[in-house]
């Protein structure tokens, strides 16, 4: 079959895929820190060490109690418990919650013992004598983040070969990991190439173009988190794209040529990848 330019032997761009992924190169792996790991992918299976949030936390500003001693509270009959003090953010409760009593919990701070539910402030009102009154009542498990509710310990958390977005990284803080293992950025080679293409800060003439497609692929190259190598621009000159391909594929992993493969007679780009042989 003929392209619309008169070459046989044509390939789709899913036949190209397909092709391109059976070569793909071998990479190595490092071990990173996680402020570097942002476009990373996962050379490693990531495993919870522990649970997240890891305690019973509350959602809201209120009072922790007992569903139960809440059952049936309403305006106009509320549910009277003995308040028997405070939850401090990022401090563990140092008492235990008994039936018919409640303790303040701010939204974050961690449960203590005995609670199951959190009623909201909005619905509570504390009386002269210190008791609570409170006018809703809830169910087990209300205004509350189960202690293994995002993560349990043990969990596939990600897999090897997964890119790590930010929310990606921002889990492995929560989790505590620090270093992690990931494959090495693939150093693509970028070569533009034509007579007629200059840089851009160069006084073109009205001939010419400014290379564009180079400044393109670099910004796409670095968007699927590998390391673009750019090259400058090379004449349409047989040997001289010949050295310059040869140096690309000494020195880095995918090399990425833009021009030269038509049918003209300086387009020399097909030929070099042909002469070069099977990857």
């Amino acid at each position: 079959m003929k392209d619309i330019l008169g070459r046989t032997g044509s390939v789709s761009v899913k036949e190209a895929k397909e092709m391109l992924l059976q070569f793909s190169p071998e990479l190595h792996t490092e071990e990173v820190s996680i402020e570097n790991a942002y476009n990373r992918v996962l050379a490693e299976d990531i495993y919870a060490p522990e649970d997240l949030p890891g305690f019973d936390r509350s959602t809201v500003d209120g009072y922790a109690v007992r569903a139960e001693d809440t059952y049936g509270a309403s305006e106009t009959m509320p549910a009277l418990l003995e308040l028997i003090g405070q939850v401090f953010i990022g401090q563990e409760p140092s008492f235990v919650l008994a039936q018919g009593q409640a303790a303040y919990v701010p939204t974050g701070g961690m449960l203590p013992e005995g609670a199951d539910s959190v009623v909201m402030i909005e619905f509570t009102e504390t009386l002269e004598d210190g008791t609570l009154s409170v006018y809703k009542q809830v169910s087990v498990g209300e205004n509350v983040i189960k202690s293994t509710e995002d993560i349990t310990r043990g969990e596939l958390v990600f897999r090897s070969g997964h890119k790590l977005r930010p929310q990606d990284v921002a889990a492995l803080s929560a989790l505590g990991i620090t270093r992690i293992r990931v494959y090495r950025k693939p150093r693509v080679a970028i070569i533009p190439t034509g007579d007629e293409v200059v840089p851009p800060g160069v006084k073109k003439a009205k001939a010419q173009v400014r290379d564009v497609n180079s400044y393109t692929l670099t910004g796409m190259v670095l968007s699927e988190g590998a390391e673009p190598v750019r090259f400058s621009i090379v004449r349409d000159d047989r040997e001289e794209l010949k050295r310059t391909v040869e140096k690309a594929i000494s020195e880095t992993d995918v090399v990425l040529i833009t021009g030269g493969s038509s049918v003209g007679v300086r387009d020399f780009t097909r030929e070099i990848v042909e002469g070069l042989g099977s990857p």
